[in-house]
């Protein structure tokens, strides 16, 4: 099916005219479609019989060359939340709820010499209280500078536009002032990390477009925080 997804879209039926006429002040266009009863729909190897809310049976529409979907029928039959939002004219498939992403898989401002995307494997290999831990993934950060090492231009920005929740577990080798930042390079949330102890965090960003990590440590100390596995939605 993903082939063919690829040609094949999924639509409202009703949302569909079918007779040749111009384009409406409102975006709309009526046009000219087939109600194409010859097409089948396979999944997982079988044919399936597309029906509506109502069990009343629905067919694929044939438009310039291109095979559209009913979007209630396909997505009941993939196990997938429909629904219609009226008020914006918007098909709603899947939950409204974000699923969780992985935080380095996000639009970035770039690697610098302060604070970076991990990328060995080792180096997300840590020891904790159970022995060595892997991650899949992680942000380090230089204390380079004791109690003066953060500032705006040393830490690394992800765009996060619509998440409300970071969840990640953080680490450092030397006691560290962890600080997390918004876009405007205010403190969401800061907290205490002792040496080496890994320490789980759920932070609130809603409303924060961007955030970024940062510690300072004791005076005059160089270290390295890790921020491991994080998480938003």
């Amino acid at each position: 099916m993903k082939k063919r997804t690829i040609g094949i879209l999924l639509a409202l039926t009703l949302c569909l005219g079918f007779c040749a006429g111009a384009l409406a002040t409102d975006g709309n266009e009526t046009i000219s479609a087939i109600l194409n009863r010859k097409v089948k729909i396979s999944y997982n190897g079988e044919i399936q019989n597309l029906k509506d809310g109502n069990g009343v049976a629905v067919y694929p529409l044939t438009y310039n060359g291109t095979t559209y979907l009913p979007v209630r029928a396909v997505a009941g039959l993939l196990g997938l939340p429909v629904d219609f939002d009226s008020s914006t004219d918007t098909v709603l498939l899947g939950t409204s709820e974000k699923q969780p992403s992985a935080l380095v898989s996000k639009t970035n401002s770039g690697t610098n010499e302060y604070s970076w995307i991990i990328r060995e494997s080792e180096e997300l290999k840590i020891t904790g209280d159970s022995g060595i831990q892997e991650y899949q993934n992680g942000i380090a950060w230089k204390i380079w500078n004791g109690s003066a090492s953060v500032s705006r231009e040393r830490v690394l920005y992800f765009d996060l536009s619509g998440h409300t929740e970071i969840s990640f577990t953080a680490w450092s080798d030397i006691a560290a002032k962890v600080y997390v930042y918004d876009q405007d390079y205010n403190v969401l949330t800061s907290f205490e990390l002792t040496p080496n102890a890994l320490t789980p965090k759920t932070v609130n960003i809603a409303g924060a477009s961007k955030i970024a990590f940062g510690a300072n440590g004791p005076a005059g100390s160089k270290g390295m925080l890790k921020i491991l596995d994080a998480t938003v939605k």
